[in-house]
Order: structure tokens, then C-alpha cells, then sequence
């Protein structure tokens, strides 16, 4: 004979059902598997936002939209229509183009910008909630390609290059970098300003260029500085100008494309103090 003790039956009868109720409903239920929001787009586009859910056996009550902690579409089947959209500046929705798996917002601007989530609800006896979010960043695009400033029409070895690149304005403000004969200039050579603001939110990023111009730098008889803005994956632009280069010091005569086309110019100074010698000795 079994004799059941007074902590068995507590098992039995209490722990091993709660158990099984917690097993059950961790396997079971409405289920958010992924929310997509554009993190780009362009301003003046269309945006689709859209939620995949599994109901997994239970009965949909509603999907919600939020920006932010404000709700802008609700998507309740059991009402006619089905569909209510609320007023949030910035956030225009399509109905003919929404249901209960996508919200398309028409002709985005900067007030678009934000944090998008999906929020699904099961009808009882379960009253599942489940959600999922995303991060959608509106962008005005420069009007303009980059400006170079500053940029001289020659540079000889050892002269001073300071020049900078301005971008159009824009929201976010683009970001800049600056290359030398199609290389990246050195970090050490970049000047940083902060971005500047413009009318409508807008801002202008500037990006100074400042280095001593190498024997490297002008040995083909050009220095090549090209400037290039972007924004995330939605907009890239570049400005390409060239100078003159020389491989003499400033005041010298002797051009890169003449007598010396090395890579160092160590030799020239001693070259220059040795011709007035040379000179000397041929009329004796």
C-alpha cells in the first residue's frame, strides 16, 4: 500500500498543475516575431511601417501604432471600420494603404523622425499582449554638392594647405571627410567645427583641412584634395579640386615636373649652395 504523505499531496495538487499552467502558457499565445521600421528615408517619401504577429491560437483583439507614448493607429476588427487613425504632427496615414500588418505614412518630413512601435492584444480568455519597435530618422537633403575654400591655385614642399569643406544644410547634418590624392587624409591634419544652425532646423557641417604639403603630396606636378559628405546609406556627394604642385621650396625655380621627380627632396637645398660654387670655378 502507497501512503501519501502531506507533502506529496501539496505537490500533486498544487505545485505540479501550476507548473503545467505556466509551461503551457509559456508555449502558447500571441506573439510579436518582428516589427520593420525604415531607419532612412528621404523627406517627402512614403514610409511603411509593418508588424508581423502570430496569433497562435488565439482570437485578435487590436494592433496599435505608437510614436513615441502617443497613439496614432488602431486596428480593432470587431468595430466598423475597423481602422481609427488619430491626429500627431508629422504622422500622416494612408488608409487605403493600412491594415492590421502595415501602417503606410504619406510624404514623411522632420517632424516624422522618431520611435515607431507595434503593439498587438488577443481577445479573452488570454488577453496576450506582445510589442515591437523601431527607429525611423527623416532626412533633408542638401540641396548642394560640398564647397572647398581656401584652396590655392600652386603649393611648393613645405607650404601651408589650409582649406575647408562646408556642406549644404541639411538634417541630420552630413558627415564630412577629406582625402589627399585619393587617399584619407591623416586624422591629424582634420579640424573639427560644430555643425552650424540654419533656418528650419536645418545644419551645416564644416571640416578643415591644415598640413605642410610633402614632396609626396605634389611628386606627380598636382596636389588633389577631394572633400565627400554623407548621410547614413540615403545620400553621398563629393567636390574634386587641384592645385599646382611644385617640388622646390617656395621662392625656387625648379618646377616637379622638371629635373626632380624623387620622393625626397633633401638633396635640393645642398644642390642650390653648390651652383653659385660651380660658377665660381669655370671662370678661373
Amino acid at each position: 500500500m502507497e501512503i501519501i504523505t502531506g507533502t506529496q499531496t501539496f505537490v500533486r495538487l498544487v505545485l505540479l498543475p501550476a507548473v503545467l499552467l505556466a509551461t503551457i502558457s509559456g508555449c502558447q499565445g500571441l506573439k510579436v516575431k518582428k516589427v520593420v521600421v525604415p531607419p532612412h528615408e528621404k523627406m517627402g517619401k512614403g514610409v511603411v511601417l509593418k508588424c508581423e504577429y502570430d496569433l497562435e491560437g488565439d482570437q485578435l483583439y487590436s494592433v496599435k501604432w505608437y510614436k513615441g507614448i502617443k497613439e496614432f493607429f488602431r486596428y480593432v476588427p470587431a468595430d466598423n471600420p475597423p481602422i481609427q487613425v488619430f491626429d500627431l504632427p508629422g504622422v500622416h496615414v494612408d488608409r487605403d494603404k493600412s491594415n492590421d500588418r502595415k501602417v503606410t505614412l504619406k510624404e514623411v518630413s522632420l517632424k516624422t523622425s522618431g520611435k515607431y512601435k507595434c503593439e498587438v492584444s488577443a481577445e479573452a480568455p488570454s488577453f496576450h499582449t506582445d510589442s515591437g519597435a523601431g527607429e525611423l530618422l527623416v532626412v533633408h537633403m542638401p540641396e548642394h554638392d560640398p564647397h572647398i575654400s581656401g584652396m590655392r591655385t600652386k603649393y611648393h614642399v613645405g607650404d601651408l594647405v589650409q582649406v575647408n569643406c562646408t556642406s549644404s544644410p541639411s538634417k541630420p547634418a552630413a558627415a564630412l571627410m577629406w582625402y589627399i590624392n585619393d587617399k584619407q587624409a591623416d586624422s591629424g591634419f582634420l579640424v573639427d567645427y560644430a555643425p552650424v544652425s540654419n533656418g528650419g532646423g536645418l545644419e551645416t557641417s564644416i571640416l578643415g583641412l591644415h598640413f605642410r604639403a610633402r614632396m609626396t603630396h605634389l611628386r606627380h606636378g598636382h596636389l588633389k584634395l577631394r572633400c565627400s559628405a554623407t548621410i547614413a546609406a540615403v545620400y553621398y556627394r563629393e567636390k574634386t579640386i587641384f592645385a599646382r604642385g611644385f617640388l622646390t621650396h617656395n621662392g625656387d625655380v625648379l618646377e616637379s615636373r622638371g629635373i626632380f621627380s624623387g620622393s625626397d627632396g633633401r638633396g635640393l637645398t645642398g644642390l642650390w649652395v653648390l651652383a653659385p660654387l660651380v660658377g665660381v670655378l669655370l671662370l678661373r
